[in-house]
């Protein structure tokens, strides 16, 4: 099975019905793993022919609600489905720390049937770093430019192809070197708001590192058509809007 990317979401902050907020999914044989977790994977997973019992790693890329606030709900979910192996969350230590605390208040460490997680927090900075290798796939995390410690990602799959997300930041080199000749970039393009990116800043950031296509993401719902001609302007590579539930092999 080659590894996959999946897109599960790609809303800001204010998701709908149809749309979750911005979220991913690498699938690969050994299990999953997660790129931030806005909603209980237990509700919409199945949708895709995804079983959150497979969930291995976790990505928090940042701590902020529309990324994290489904983590509790996993957890506990997954441990009411009996599961006792450890599953291992990585992120800034800035969101590790948070959630740790947000789960302590809601009481998950005394629970007799909790399973362990282990808290993979580094300290990443502009230059990426590699963060995890697993399955086939190598990560790399950099520091973002956004209003809490944020990271942007890189995976590069068995096969060569390698992929970029933004998560929320405004334009920065260190997103550059993540996104430097990725077959594909995921770009937030939520508008002109401090510690994020419009839909051309993205377009620009896609044309200066040479990616082989732009996908825009963490996008207000219903506006999809306006944001790419407005990332067309800056980027002559071919620019769309993921589909929820589409897989990109890497």
């Amino acid at each position: 099975m080659t590894p996959a990317w999946v897109c599960l979401g790609y809303a800001y902050s204010i998701a709908t019905p149809q749309v979750w907020n911005t979220h991913f999914v690498l699938d690969t044989r050994q299990g999953l793993l997660l790129v931030d977790v806005p909603a209980d994977p237990h509700v919409h997973f199945p949708r895709f022919g995804l079983d959150p019992a497979r969930a291995e790693h976790i990505v928090l890329t940042h701590l902020h609600p529309d990324h994290v606030s489904g983590l509790p709900l996993l957890l506990q979910n997954l441990a009411l489905r009996g599961r006792t192996r450890p599953l291992t969350v990585h992120g800034p230590a800035h969101a590790l720390r948070g959630m740790q605390a947000w789960l302590r208040a809601l009481g998950w460490e005394p629970w007799p049937w909790a399973f362990p997680v282990q808290w993979a927090a580094r300290a990443v900075t502009a230059t990426p770093t590699e963060v995890l290798a697993w399955a086939g796939v190598r990560v790399w995390a950099a520091a973002m430019r956004h209003h809490v410690p944020t990271w942007g990602l890189r995976l590069e799959g068995p096969a060569g192809r390698a992929l970029a997300y933004s998560a929320d930041t405004a334009p920065n080199p260190a997103l550059d070197a993540l996104a430097d000749g990725a077959v594909w970039l995921f770009h937030e393009a939520t508008g002109p708001y401090p510690g994020h990116s419009t839909a051309q800043q993205a377009g620009a950031t896609a044309a200066r590192t040479g990616v082989g296509q732009l996908l825009l993401v963490h996008v207000e719902p219903g506006r999809e058509a306006e944001l790419v001609r407005a990332a067309q302007a800056t980027f002559s590579g071919p620019v769309r809007v993921p589909r929820v539930g589409e897989r990109w092999p890497l």
